[in-house]
């Protein structure tokens, strides 16, 4: 037997994305028609008893009360719990003690009436962030920038994995935030494989001196330059403008706290940066 979880799947991981039908399914609909037909049903009641001149103190029917206190109720408590309303789950348990044979229609209508403010008060205070539809696999994919990024430069994965929900939820500074850090893993190597410690990123250089001094090394003649420029000069020729891309629609080198970045400029530096680090990735790695 499957026992569904007593928790919302937003609850459970509240770090990936939880689709309509999964809360749909989660949240059991049952549970406000069961609220609609007692109420629809102690209003009926009480118009006939209005009307053949009985009290509306009257205790509930037995016909009425062995469903409502075994099955309806307590159907219904779960489901807040599922629901994450645990006030409104509490309220259905301190009540169901008290409905016996001398509970009555009143005392049925003030239950309902609470219970359903409670509900609408709790259930208000939960918010859901549905992303951009076009952007949902930016989201939950993995590889983002292919499983040789991936696997060649494993320091980075976090952060093109939080770029890419950033980019999802349109916290575009944000995006760019981690796609600088994602930067900073490959200009690391290729820092290394010129063995000047004047552009390690660890001194925290600014990409002009960086840009600088690729172009420098691109200049010199060939058995001047380092080992690794020597051997394949057109991928380090496009590792320097695959890095100037990237310069240019960061638009500043330095991250300034005032500095704020649209949606079209996040996803162009998203691109730019994804380029860089698949150039990167077919002959270098951490």
């Amino acid at each position: 037997m499957i026992v569904a979880s007593r928790v919302c799947p937003w609850v459970e991981n509240r770090y990936r994305l939880v689709s309509l039908l999964e809360i749909m399914q989660r949240l059991d609909l049952k549970v406000l028609l069961h609220i609609q037909e007692l109420s629809a049903s102690l209003l009926a009641r009480i118009s006939i008893a209005g009307h053949e001149g009985l009290e509306v103190a009257m205790p509930v029917a037995a016909e009425e009360l062995k469903p409502l206190r075994e099955s309806i109720l307590p159907d219904i408590k779960y489901t807040f719990e599922r629901m994450n309303l645990p006030l409104s789950a509490k309220l259905i348990e301190n009540t169901l003690p008290r409905i016996d044979e001398n509970f009555t229609y009143e005392d049925l209508g003030r239950f309902l009436e609470e219970l359903n403010h409670r509900f609408i008060d709790e259930a208000g205070m939960l918010v859901a962030l549905f992303p951009d539809q076009t952007k949902v696999n930016f989201y939950k994919a993995k590889h983002l920038f292919g499983e040789e990024v991936t696997s060649r430069f494993p320091s980075a994965t976090i952060d093109i994995e939080e770029a890419g929900k950033c980019l999802a939820l349109s916290r575009s500074t944000a995006c760019v935030f981690h796609l600088m850090r994602v930067m900073e893993a490959g200009l690391r190597i290729v820092a290394d494989s010129l063995h000047d410690p004047g552009i390690n990123p660890k001194t925290n250089p600014t990409w002009d001196r960086i840009l600088h001094r690729f172009d420098a090394e691109l200049q010199k003649p060939l058995a001047q330059r380092s080992q690794e420029w020597q051997a394949d000069e057109p991928f380090f020729s496009g590792v320097a403008a695959r890095l100037r891309g990237v310069k240019d629609a960061w638009r500043n080198p330095t991250m300034h706290v005032e500095n704020i970045y649209t949606e079209e400029q996040s996803t162009d530096i998203w691109h730019h940066v994804g380029s860089f680090m698949r150039h990167l990735a077919a002959k270098l790695s951490e």
